[in-house]
Order: structure tokens, then C-alpha cells, then sequence
């Protein structure tokens, strides 16, 4: 049964990749259901990547457009189109389109980081597949603040916002139900056990979108983050605090540590002529913080020069 399911699988995928973009949507939701296709492998801007049909979020997106996150992936295509060797860190790599993006780079290592099983296993095949290069290592794991298991709550239809749930429960919130959700465990770990710093090549670039574990991904491996050039990290304050995350701690340790920032809303491109001195970011990030919207995330580009 397995056997045929992926015979399927194959077949329906190579017939996708002969029809215009504008119709996969109908057919891929429609027609794939019906014929209990689960997972299908599309060409994008990025590769040939494969992902499930399911995924209501970032896979969606690279079949409907042919790409993802285009505007934090061009952030570090090209902060590294102007070196010869260096390092990306890919905390929350999820099937691996924005590792996929930098990896194609062959002067770069890359360190990708996904706990959830099913994700982990499309990132293996997607760097395999795309990747000609031995220029990835590949990590199955939650990066945390420290080593210990951890309990991991699976988002029903949106891939990219499995969590890890840590602290004392809180109330649900009625868009994202988390109190519904299937938990599996995880190990977790700090990023400093996990890479030797004075090892990574210079210069470094992390990416870092947890869905709220920031604040604990930091401050667990601060020691080699704050070395970075480049960094991008997801900022929602409504799921930093569902896992006890101390906002002001976050936001201070980012002020000590990166000279100069900027703040992308809603898939907003980068200019370089947007990063301001990141004390001028302060008042804007604890706003924020106060609000805890729990739709309410924004993505933070900090730099230790002024370019």
C-alpha cells in the first residue's frame, strides 16, 4: 500500500510541473484530496522542493508563487554574495526554503535546525535533492537555553507554526486553539553544544523563527549569536510570552549586541538605508510587547555596521 501511495504520489507530481502556475491551486487542493495524494514536489525559484499537500502556510506559498520569504532570503543571498567563505544558521528551518536558498551558495556552511519529525525528514530530501554540494549539516532538535526534553505542540493545518509549549499552560487564544493540539516530545538543546563557535567560518548569519522561542534560543546561545554580522529574528511577543519569555531581557541583550537595526512588516523588502541606530527601535519593540497581539509579529534585521 505504501509502495503505491508513492507511485502516486510521483505520478501526480510530474503532471503538476506541466501545467501554468494559475491552476495548481484548484487542481493541487481539489483534485489531490480525492486522489489522497499527501505529498508532491513542485519547482520554484529555490529548486524542485517536496512538501505536503496539507501545509495550509509555506509550502502553499511555493506552489502558488514559486517562492518563500523572498524578502529575508535576498536579505542574505546577498550579504554573502560579497564573501568567499562563511556560516548560516538556520534556527527554524522548517522543509528548508530559506536553508536551500543560502546552500546554493557553495562557499557557505550551513546549519539547519528543525525539531518536528515529519518537517526534518522534507528538509533532508529538499537539501538532497537541490543541493549538489556536502555544505549543510542538518540538525533534528529544538535549539533552547538549555538541554532538556521538551514538549512540542503540532499546528493542524499550518506547518510552520508547530511550537515548542514550555511553562505553565496559558488560555488559548481563539484563532490559533493551541490547548487543541496533538504534543509529541522533542530534545532540545543549547546552540553552544551544538556548534563550536570558534569553529563557524566568518563572517556569520543567523536566521532565527521559532514561533516564540526566540527569547530562549538566545539566551541559550548568545555566546555565538551576538559574533553574527546579520541577523534576522521573528519578533511576536504574544508566543515569546505563552513560553515564559522575558521580552525586556530579549530586547536588551539585542541592543548590547547589535549596534544598528531594522523593523520588515508584512514581507517588506529590505534597504539598507532602513537600519537606524537599534535604541531608536526600543520604544517601537516594547509597544509592542505591552499589546502582545497574537497576530502581531514582525521581523527584526540587526547588523553590526551601518552599511
Amino acid at each position: 500500500m505504501t509502495a503505491m501511495k508513492a507511485v502516486r504520489d510521483l505520478i501526480y507530481t510530474k503532471a503538476l510541473q506541466f501545467l501554468p502556475r494559475r491552476y495548481k491551486q484548484r487542481l493541487l487542493i481539489d483534485m489531490a484530496r480525492d486522489l489522497e495524494v499527501s505529498k508532491i514536489r513542485i519547482r520554484g525559484e529555490y529548486g524542485e522542493v517536496s512538501g505536503l499537500i496539507d501545509d495550509a502556510a509555506i509550502f502553499r506559498s511555493y506552489i502558488l508563487k514559486g517562492l518563500w520569504s523572498k524578502n529575508i532570503n535576498d536579505i542574505f543571498i546577498a550579504f554573502f554574495s560579497k564573501t568567499q567563505s562563511g556560516t548560516y544558521l538556520d534556527i527554524g528551518a522548517n522543509i528548508g526554503l530559506t536553508t536551500i536558498a543560502i546552500a546554493q551558495n557553495p562557499n557557505i556552511e550551513c546549519h539547519a535546525f528543525e525539531p518536528e519529525p515529519v518537517n526534518f525528514e522534507l528538509l533532508s530530501e529538499n537539501v538532497k535533492h537541490n543541493i549538489a554540494g556536502q555544505n549543510v549539516t542538518l540538525h533534528n532538535l529544538a535549539v533552547f537555553s538549555e538541554p532538556m526534553q521538551l514538549t512540542f505542540e503540532l499546528a493542524q493545518d499550518n506547518y510552520a507554526d508547530h511550537r515548542v509549549r514550555y511553562g505553565k499552560p496559558k488560555e488559548s487564544s481563539l484563532h490559533f486553539r493551541e490547548g487543541e493540539r496533538k504534543t509529541i516530545a522533542v530534545p532540545g538543546d543549547k546552540l553552544t553544544n551544538l556548534v563550536r563557535g570558534s569553529e563557524l567560518k566568518r563572517p556569520l548569519a543567523a536566521k532565527i523563527d521559532t514561533e516564540g522561542c526566540e527569547y530562549h534560543v538566545y539566551k541559550g546561545g548568545r555566546e555565538i549569536l551576538r559574533e553574527a554580522e546579520l541577523m534576522v529574528l521573528e519578533y511576536w511577543p504574544y508566543a515569546v510570552k505563552r513560553m515564559e519569555g522575558d521580552l525586556d531581557e530579549l530586547i536588551s541583550m539585542l541592543q548590547e549586541d547589535f549596534p544598528y537595526g531594522a523593523l520588515l512588516r508584512d514581507n517588506q523588502r529590505f534597504n539598507p538605508a532602513q537600519l537606524v541606530e537599534f535604541s531608536d527601535l526600543v520604544e517601537n519593540l516594547q509597544s509592542s510587547s505591552q499589546q502582545a497581539d497574537e497576530m502581531g509579529w514582525i521581523d527584526i534585521v540587526l547588523t553590526k555596521r551601518q552599511v
